[in-house]
């Protein structure tokens, strides 16, 4: 049987060797067929995709299980995420404070608590938020999620660098992203190898806290090689912080529990991650908007993801001695 380690860093592997190819395929298909090529490449990439899941994965099902859907949970995750990320990007056209404003972003603030709410009362909830009540595994939820905010919005925001404020076409921006892409695949590598010697907590706390580090760096570099040097270390660090989430955090959940572990962490890092581009690019926009330039803002808005990240990382350290030397907090 092949354990949860060993599939996560394989998984992540796979997912950033695909972040490896997207910018160049992208910026390629830009330049030639146009931006739209882009979306179309995915329908036949989803076919092929299902039909080989088809061929090759076992169908499987716990028949003791509850099969029922927890359509309010569901329903409520999804407008409260949705009005939030849609109330920070009308905001800026709207007025902050307008009524239109205001209303948005109550609504999606009540759909959260009541989806909070639900989940704590269904007999097969969507998102277990009992597994939160272990600080340790919160913790690790937390600083993967800054992490994966931070990997997310930096390939968003760096993109724009090149091409915006450094003047790169979209096939030449594409090239460069090459080195940071590369990392971002390295990382999912190693993290196998790494998870095989040394302790998950203390990788992953170690990872976040360099990423802090390569992030506060890169929001600070001007001329090319530093500013490509910490884009690359930004890819590494935060490629093997993603990879080390989903099998840290099961490390401090008893073994019965780890599916629905790996289910919470890996909804929470996808869905904050795309509430962190929507967010980050309202926020350069009204930066924009006070004459501050793109570079500054981008600098800026990277800057402060690195405050984040950087505390969060010493806080996954701090957790990773005493989760070592005993199980008192796993959850059973």
């Amino acid at each position: 049987m092949t354990s949860s380690a060993t599939v996560a860093p394989c998984s992540a592997a796979s997912l950033c060797s695909g972040n490896a190819a997207g910018p160049l395929v992208g910026g390629l298909l830009t330049e030639t067929l146009g931006w739209r090529a882009i979306f179309w490449l995915l329908v036949p990439l989803s076919a092929v995709a299902f039909v080989i899941g088809a061929r090759t994965i076992p169908e499987s099902a716990d028949e003791a299980a509850d099969h029922r859907l927890d359509v309010g949970g569901l329903a409520l995750i999804t407008t409260g995420i949705g009005l939030f990320t849609f109330t920070f990007d009308r905001a800026p056209t709207w007025g902050w404070l307008s009524l239109s404003t205001v209303i948005a972003f109550a609504l999606s603030v009540l759909a959260l608590a009541g989806f909070a709410i639900v989940e704590q009362r269904v007999r097969s909830p969507l998102v277990n938020l009992s597994l939160l009540k272990n600080p340790t595994f919160a913790i690790l939820v937390i600083a993967g999620t800054i992490a994966n905010v931070a990997y997310t919005v930096t390939v968003f925001l760096s993109t724009m660098n090149l091409q915006q404020v450094r003047g790169l076409t979209p096939l030449a921006a594409g090239i460069a992203f090459l080195g940071p892409s590369a990392g971002a695949a390295l990382g999912g590598v190693l993290s196998g190898r790494l998870a095989a010697r040394f302790p998950a907590v203390s990788v992953m706390g170690s990872g976040c806290t360099v990423a802090a580090l390569s992030l506060a760096a890169l929001s600070v570099s001007h001329s090319w090689v530093p500013y490509l040097v910490a884009l690359t270390l930004c890819g590494f660090t935060m490629g093997l912080v993603y990879a080390f989430t989903t099998v840290a955090t099961q490390t401090v959940v008893a073994p019965e529990r780890a599916g629905e572990a790996a289910g919470v962490t890996l909804t929470t890092l996808v869905t904050i991650a795309g509430v962190g581009v929507a967010v980050s690019g309202t926020v350069l926009e009204v930066l924009q908007d006070q004459h501050v330039t793109t570079a500054i803002g981008i600098g800026r808005i990277l800057l402060t993801i690195a405050a984040l990240l950087l505390p969060a990382g010493l806080a996954v350290l701090w957790k990773a001695r005493p989760t070592a030397r005993n199980s008192q907090n796993i959850i059973s």
